[in-house]
């Protein structure tokens, strides 16, 4: 359901790292259906997509119009894109793309109370948190860990079963 894609090797391989090390293991997160790069990715969808258009001195070879196109029409419910938009922003070729997401907001806005299976009207908003930045968006998914994992240590320590929690019974 989710791919995450990077425009480097060297950004794939990274966030490949990231994810083995902090989600991979993790029954609430695990791995990410694809992480690859915008040109392997061609041809391809998901529900899902996080783009990382990490750079900090250029453009980079993004420019690409049609490395641009893929990039932005993979996703069939999301698309989320990290970076640092003042730098896309007056590129002339991405003006396009960029002058989009300049209407739309800039924060992530995450609704903590659900669960995977939640149904809800697209317009149905809860009780949003707002995440300022990756820094702020990886402490709130911390504190989530946590308590779901206290509460699976309750659940064990009264005896009660916690699905997909714990070892998988013999």
């Amino acid at each position: 359901k989710i791919s995450i894609l990077s425009t480097y090797n060297g950004q794939k391989a990274l966030i490949r790292d990231v994810i083995k090390q902090r989600c991979s293991w993790n029954p609430l997160f695990g791995d990410p259906g694809k992480i690859t790069t915008v040109d392997r990715f061609q041809g391809q969808q998901n529900d899902y997509i996080i783009v990382s258009l990490v750079r900090t001195q250029n453009v980079g070879h993004l420019r690409d119009v049609r490395r641009l196109i893929v990039t932005m029409s993979r996703a069939r419910l999301g698309l989320y894109v990290f970076g640092r938009f003042s730098l896309f922003e007056n590129c002339f070729e991405l003006t396009p793309v960029f002058s989009r997401f300049a209407k739309r907001p800039r924060e992530l806005s995450l609704e903590l109370d659900e669960a995977p299976s939640t149904e809800r009207a697209a317009d149905c908003v809860r009780n949003p948190t707002l995440s300022r930045d990756l820094h702020h968006m990886w402490s709130l998914l911390q504190g989530r860990m946590k308590s779901q994992f206290q509460e699976a240590a309750r659940n064990i320590a009264t005896g009660m079963s916690s699905a997909g929690v714990g070892p998988a019974p013999m």
